[in-house]
């Protein structure tokens, strides 16, 4: 049997607080598989949602100052993905 491989989930949000925690919530009440991390990259959001994003300890949060795009924020947070993972990208909605 082969070793599963790490999973990097990458979620973009901009705005939308109510959709981002209960996108995390979910995730985080849903997933069993062992070995993940989630980085969540924040492309200037101004309704609180940073703010949220950095009381959670598991969560890594990437923060723009500025709505950086779609391509670009999540090649932020690929860039900090291990080599040998595989990789999910979510919208916070």
């Amino acid at each position: 049997m082969s070793k599963l491989r790490p999973v990097c989930i990458i979620i973009l949000a901009w705005n939308g607080l109510d959709y981002t925690r209960r996108c995390l919530e979910t995730l985080r009440a849903n997933t069993v598989f062992p070995d993940y991390r989630v980085i969540v990259v924040d492309n200037g959001s101004t309704d609180g949602t940073p703010e949220f994003l950095a009381t959670l300890d598991w969560v890594e949060l990437i923060r723009n100052d500025h709505n950086a795009g779609f391509v670009r924020g999540n090649n932020a947070a690929l860039k900090r993905c291990p080599p040998d993972c595989d990789v999910i990208l979510l919208n916070n909605d």
